[in-house]
């Protein structure tokens, strides 16, 4: 299902929304700090990219001091063209102030200084991949028992697999390395490689670079993703977060024959 508008301990009417009255612009995602420690400050397009099983910090600054008794912060991800919380395309963060973080779904905790607040989100192990929306809400509870929403859009973020958790389906607990950051090197970091051509009495590698890292490929692989016509409906949610579903969605979108994907092959030696 879609969530409610604010479903939670301050009621469910929708109260009056404003735009981003009491957030002072902009928020500061630290992105710079965020890349570094989710290890994708190698990727050249400089937005906020972030592995699911992580967290992720963020810095709020209000015009006012945030108060705890009458205010909820709320984070909102949405991602495809379909999104439902059901299906794992939506996402509603209510941020608390106990400092804990459940790893195993989305989730938030805040810590207040006066009119700033640091936040923390945690992105669960089974995540969908690819390109989120994100808004940023906050919800006030007025002496008149009425309610006041302020909203602010922000940039989006993506959020890729995390082969360095073990929560996450493709973390390596075994393989041909004996050390992890060997694999992680070879499997994750390395943009160039070799294919293997030729026949069977003439063969050998070529070198490949793979380009995984250049601009804007990121943004073309959560463009397929997207618009692919099996996420195109709500339940496309199970194609972006099981990791086997979405390399064959990725397969198939790079293929001519299958719905106009991306390469078109070339047989006649030409």
């Amino acid at each position: 299902r879609v969530a409610d508008p604010f479903e939670n301990d301050l009621g469910d009417k929708p109260g009056v929304e404003t735009d981003g009255d009491d957030f002072k612009d902009p928020v500061d995602w630290l992105v710079d700090e965020n890349r570094k420690e989710h290890r994708t400050d190698m990727y050249e397009q400089k937005d906020l990219i972030v592995r699911r099983a992580g967290v992720v910090k963020l810095k709020v600054t209000f015009t006012r001091e945030f108060n705890s008794a009458g205010d909820t912060l709320r984070l909102e991800f949405k991602t495809g063209k379909a999104p439902a919380i059901q299906y794992g395309t939506m996402a509603t963060v209510d941020c608390k102030e106990d400092g804990k973080l459940d790893k195993t779904g989305w989730s938030g905790s805040l810590e207040v200084n006066k009119e700033t607040i640091n936040l923390e989100i945690n992105i669960p192990p089974n995540a969908a991949i690819g390109k989120y929306s994100v808004r940023l809400s906050l919800r006030t509870l007025l002496e008149d028992n009425s309610i006041n929403i302020s909203s602010s859009s922000q940039p989006s973020i993506y959020v890729l697999a995390n082969p360095m958790s073990e929560l996450d389906t493709c973390y390596a607990k075994t393989g041909l390395f004996n050390k992890s950051e060997d694999f992680l090197d070879e499997y994750v970091f390395n943009d160039v490689g070799a294919i293997w051509r030729g026949s069977v009495n003439n063969f050998g590698p070529k070198k490949w670079i793979y380009g995984q890292f250049q601009e804007p490929v990121l943004d073309l692989v959560c463009h397929l993703l997207a618009n692919d016509h099996r996420t195109a409906k709500a339940s496309g949610g199970i194609w972006l977060r099981d990791l086997i579903k979405l390399v064959r969605l990725i397969s198939s979108n790079a293929n001519s024959c299958n719905f106009a994907g991306v390469l078109q092959g070339n047989w006649s030696g030409e």
